[in-house]
């Protein structure tokens, strides 16, 4: 028996360019070595295994009877060999039973949630999407680590927890939502604005937020009579009522015709919402949790 201690598995990598290429330059070229460093290799493979191997033929060379027998376990031995190095294999997503668990806001789930469940049922029958609410983003945080969600479609605070990996998924910038005979829609301006009851989207019922804060920072304040923690509610409040609204953009075409809601740029300089898509490293390698990544950035590259 040969001792594996003293083979150079490089010799065996050599004969199986050598055995398929049936020339010494060229199995050289394939190997991106010299020529006389193949052919070096070849003598001592012919040492190592007492026989000839290849002989000359004309230009080329002729394997002998051993050399025929070991061409094919020699490469599923190399096959086999890379395998182990290389680690199992990614398991084929088509296979996968598994429900990824995913936390975003109703109007990210109205948008994102149908064209996730269509690529699953093409791709993945046996992958289940779960939506699980969006109550802020540092539950969200505590919801990734503690294992309770997948993934989630998030903004990302000073507060927020540093280890967690985290990946642009769009921008988003904002528009004054309206009823379209709402009486500010008219020569929309900042008076206007000011002059009606306003609708703030807060997930833990704040009345306070980011507009608040620049309109103290210009002495002035807007009065919030409506906090929802659901997009879903405000295109009735809105199209029954003066009241106004600074949302997403991206809000209005999500809005049933029945409510016909309109948009104004903001009267203030409002700046627009990075979201993210997040999750934890320990999800790194998680197959079923990377396909979904990558659908939900496709389908919100669509939108």
């Amino acid at each position: 028996m040969v001792n594996l201690r003293n083979l150079d598995l490089n010799l065996l990598v050599t004969l199986d360019a050598l055995l398929q290429e049936q020339h010494v330059t060229r199995a050289a070229k394939r190997l991106g070595l010299t020529q006389p460093a193949v052919s070096n290799a070849l003598e001592r493979l012919r040492y190592l295994f007492k026989d000839p191997l290849l002989e000359r033929a004309g230009p080329a060379m002729k394997p002998t009877p051993r050399a025929d027998a070991l061409r094919e376990p020699l490469r599923q031995a190399l096959a086999d060999l890379s395998n182990i190095v290389a680690g199992p294999s990614a398991p084929d997503i088509s296979q996968i039973e598994q429900t990824v668990r995913i936390v975003m806001t109703d109007l990210a789930a109205e948008l994102l949630t149908p064209r996730l469940y269509a690529r699953a049922a093409r791709e993945a029958p046996g992958l289940g999407i779960a939506v699980l609410p969006w109550l802020g983003p540092d539950r969200t945080d505590q919801s990734i680590l503690r294992g309770e969600a997948d993934i989630a479609i998030t903004i990302v605070l000073s507060s927020s927890q540093p280890d967690m990996r985290r990946e642009l998924l769009s921008y988003e910038s904002y528009a004054v939502a309206m009823r379209p005979d709402h009486p500010a829609a008219e020569a929309f301006d900042l008076a206007r604005w000011l002059a009606y009851p306003h609708l703030i989207l807060s997930a833990r019922g704040d009345p306070h937020g980011v507009v608040d804060d620049i309109l103290a920072g210009m002495g002035l304040r807007r009065q919030v009579r409506v906090t929802v923690n659901s997009f879903m509610t405000i295109p009735r409040l809105l199209a029954t009522s003066d009241l106004l609204a600074m949302l997403p953009a991206r809000f209005l075409s999500t809005v049933p015709r029945e409510y016909r809601l309109i948009g104004r740029p903001p009267p203030i300089d409002m700046p627009g919402l990075d979201l993210f898509l997040q999750w934890h490293p320990r999800r790194d390698s998680d197959i079923a949790t990377q396909t979904v990544r990558g659908w939900l950035k496709e389908a919100m590259a669509e939108k």
